[in-house]
């Protein structure tokens, strides 16, 4: 029977390496009770987003445990009205941005009373995959990308203020309004995924045309045949085409989905802890400098 297979890592970008700023970004791909993806990047004038954006990708796998019921009876059932579907999944998307609100609040009393929640504030970028519908959420400049067949195309047009670099957080304000982004699609038509954070997408996205550059069927591909690991993704996230075109120097995330003929064949993360992960990144990148 075909699988989904996921992977997915967070790199420091090269300007939070010399500023001696820490990673903002954060992600998840997830393997059970089904495949999903998350992928949050915090506001760079937020003190202590990293530890929002982390906070919600450990809330997401979370939330996924407990919504499962819910997720089987409306993403599951293929002789469910799409429009059903859709209204299903933004009372779900919903839930879940209320519960990363909420881990947000949580993080900012327990590790510092001082602090207010936004300044742990980040963007959102998520996905759950069903047998019959797979849903997406997207708050901020992140991207979702899907491969129909052959041909890739953005979720959703990212969320861009009046003044570069400015965006939409995810707050309880936002959600409910029409920068909290929803939308289902047939998972049959689907047979790659990927989402990331706005770091990458200079060099992976044309970003006045919005269309996903090559390198997006690539890692698919690579992903479908078993070929790529989360290592290849840092690899990836962690080259030297980053250091040398001057918009390459964000914080990085991609989680990557590809359908496969093999049983079991998901990448759950991590492979290595975290403290680990980042040390070897912060190593090559100023090994680059």
């Amino acid at each position: 029977m075909t699988e989904w297979k996921c992977v997915g890592a967070s790199v420091i970008g090269n300007d939070h390496v010399r500023r001696e700023k820490p990673c903002q970004d954060a992600s998840a791909a997830i393997a059970a009770p089904r495949p999903a993806g998350i992928v949050c990047d915090g506001a760079g004038s937020a003190v202590r987003s990293h530890d929002g954006a982390r906070a919600a990708v450990r809330e997401f796998g979370i939330f996924l445990a407990g919504m499962e019921p819910m997720f089987a009876q409306f993403l599951d059932d293929e002789l469910m009205p799409s429009d059903v579907a859709q209204g299903c999944w933004r009372h779900a998307a919903t839930c879940l941005g209320n519960a990363l609100c909420a881990a947000k609040k949580e993080v900012a009393l327990r590790e510092d009373g001082t602090k207010k929640p936004e300044d742990y504030d980040f963007t959102l970028a998520a996905v759950v995959v069903g047998k019959a519908y797979t849903g997406f959420v997207q708050v901020g400049d992140g991207a979702i990308i899907v491969r129909e067949g052959g041909d890739n195309s953005v979720v959703f047009d990212p969320e861009k203020g009046q003044f570069a670099n400015q965006t939409k957080f995810l707050t309880e304000k936002v959600i409910g309004t029409d920068a909290f982004k929803t939308t289902v699609i047939p998972t049959f038509h689907l047979n790659g995924m990927l989402l990331m954070s706005d770091g990458p997408q200079p060099l992976m996205i044309d970003l006045g045309s919005q269309r996903p550059g090559e390198i997006v069927n690539q890692m698919i591909d690579k992903l479908s045949d078993g070929g790529m690991g989360r290592e290849d993704v840092i690899r990836y996230l962690s080259d030297s085409r980053w250091f040398k075109d001057p918009r390459g120097g964000d914080d990085k995330s991609i989680v990557v989905f590809a359908r496969g003929e093999k049983d079991g064949d998901m990448d759950p993360q991590p492979m290595k802890k975290d403290s680990e992960e980042k040390k070897e990144v912060r190593y090559e990148l100023r090994k680059r400098r």
